[in-house]
């Protein structure tokens, strides 16, 4: 079935009638008459869709089976927990979290959302208009399959903000007849909220393996409308699919993979080397238009020269059939959009200054011919404390990585070389503005290390930059062809006050000289 069809799969099945309502109006436990509507519990209906209304908490400490939720109410929560709690959901219809609504499965329970058709059916977390959550933490989160049935895992509606976290947890599939768990077999994971909605899926230290490598496990992140969807993966997390697809929806949101990220309390946990497995001979990784890739790094993440990187890429694209009647299999098809490394949790103490390190991204037997990595931009978020720098993309062994340098240097020079890495990475992007075009052929003049300070904040603050070879009679343009330039730089900065650069800032994309107020310049 398309990914395009679940969408209208959902709202197909959305619209179902049931014949046993049940609605918690009270606190209270699970069995509790006290806790529903008429004193009618979920157990005592033949056929129950159950609905929280606003502001109640219930507590399932049991088995039990339920044929879906209905439109739950604000501030809304179901806590499952303890062992031998299992919640099974047949997949009926929609689920419609309004407010801060909240199901929680804690303490080693189990949650299985259930098909048993031959037809792909989709379990939808649709959301409400304040930020709903599905948490599972210590516990197992199961897709419920009998005899060829499938089914699909769908986060985010129109208008809608829903999240979706695993935390020590596993996500697996569920023989429905035998009561057996295994690993997933076929199964879509779809974040996709629409409009102006958000949705994310968060793994830290959960595990959702594939069966084998012929399983069809697939999962895409959307960037409809102005909406923005992410996947986060972090910690001890292993992630397998066959096939993932990552923006291209035609929209202005941003789907975003994370790797690394930061818990409920604030706890950093760093992503893992292989956090993200595509197992199959047949595997297809599509970065598109409007994807984001984003790894918060630790110093766990930074690799030596001699490291294997394909071991360590977070994405894995390991498989392959080389003898395919339709070309090479198990390959990256496209590479656009955004890479941004975040090097604010990156603790230096144990780093050598001057030494090359490196990160990992993406590692497959296969990349499609046609790949242009000039269509890809870079971004670095520095580290306050410390300084990285001499930024280059490496392409090496089939593997996509960032190549830098440990520099640690006062914090006003760090500034100064802050602002030329972000040069590197916006010269990197594919448009380059109009009017700075016109700005390329200046003089380089004397200018002072407190002026090119100014300067620096002034570019950190949302600028650009354009930096001639230094120390050189005549202005260069700054590109990764000249990858010793800070290397070429400190010398020269610290023999005299004052040093021959031409400096000149520049509007970023789609920011017309009109709208800058006279603040374009070229330095001194």
């Amino acid at each position: 079935m398309k990914e395009l069809s679940y969408l209208a799969l959902a709202s197909i099945i959305g619209t179902c009638a049931y014949a046993d309502t049940v609605r918690a109006v009270a606190d209270g436990d699970w069995e509790s008459e006290s806790t529903w509507e008429n004193g009618s519990t979920p157990s005592s209906a033949s056929n129950p869709v159950v609905v929280i209304e606003s502001n109640i908490e219930v507590n399932l400490t049991s088995g039990a089976t339920i044929n879906g939720f209905g439109n739950w109410g604000d501030n809304s929560i179901l806590n499952v927990s303890m062992e031998e709690s299992r919640l099974t959901s047949w997949i009926n219809s929609n689920y419609n979290f309004s407010g801060n609504a909240q199901i929680n499965i804690t303490d080693g329970a189990q949650f299985v959302y259930a098909n048993n058709n031959a037809q792909n059916q989709v379990f939808a977390l649709l959301g409400g208009s304040n930020s709903a959550s599905f948490n599972v933490t210590n516990s197992t989160l199961s897709e419920g399959l009998g005899w060829g049935a499938s089914a699909g895992f769908l986060i985010g509606g129109e208008n809608t903000n829903i999240k979706v976290n695993l935390v020590n947890s596993v996500w697996n599939s569920y023989d429905l007849s035998t009561s057996t768990q295994y690993n997933a077999a076929k199964s879509l994971i779809s974040i996709q909220a629409t409009g102006s909605g958000s949705a994310s899926l968060s793994m830290i230290n959960s595990q959702r393996k594939a069966l084998d490598n012929a399983s069809s496990v697939n999962i895409s992140i959307e960037n409809n409308t102005s909406a923005s969807n992410s996947l986060l993966i972090a910690g001890n997390s292993l992630l397998e699919t066959c096939h993932l697809t990552i923006g291209g929806n035609g929209g202005s949101g941003k789907a975003v993979l994370q790797f690394g990220a930061y818990n409920g309390n604030g706890t950093f946990h760093a992503a893992q080397g292989g956090s993200l497995e595509m197992i199959s001979d047949w595997s297809t990784l599509k970065i598109n238009e409007g994807a984001v890739i984003k790894i918060l790094a630790d110093e766990s993440n930074l690799l030596s020269p001699q490291a294997n990187l394909q071991e360590n890429a977070f994405i894995r694209l390991a498989n392959g059939n080389n003898n395919s009647d339709y070309g090479p299999q198990g390959r990256v098809l496209y590479l656009n959009g955004e890479f941004v490394f975040d090097m604010k949790e990156v603790d230096a103490s144990s780093l050598e200054k001057g030494e090359t390190y490196l990160i990992s991204l993406i590692y497959a037997n296969h990349w499609d011919d046609e790949i242009n990595f000039d269509n890809v931009s870079f971004d670095v978020i520095n580290n306050e404390n410390s300084y990285f720098g001499d930024f280059k993309i490496l392409f090496t062994e089939n593997t996509l990585a960032l190549s830098f340098a440990y520099v640690p240097e006062p914090k006003t020079f760090a500034a100064m070389f802050g602002a030329l890495a972000a040069a590197f990475a916006f010269y990197r992007r594919r448009n380059v503005s109009p009017f700075f075009a016109k700005r390329q052929n200046f003089a380089p003049k004397k200018i002072t290390s407190a002026c090119f300070y100014r300067a620096s904040r002034r570019v950190l603050s949302g600028w650009s930059l354009q930096v001639p070879c230094p120390c050189a009679s005549s202005p260069q343009k700054f590109s990764s062809r000249f990858p010793s330039f800070c290397r070429a730089f400190l010398p020269c900065l610290r023999q005299s006050k004052t040093f021959p650069l031409g400096l000149c800032a520049f509007p970023r994309q789609n920011q017309a000289p009109s709208q800058l107020d006279g603040r374009v310049f070229c330095l001194p």
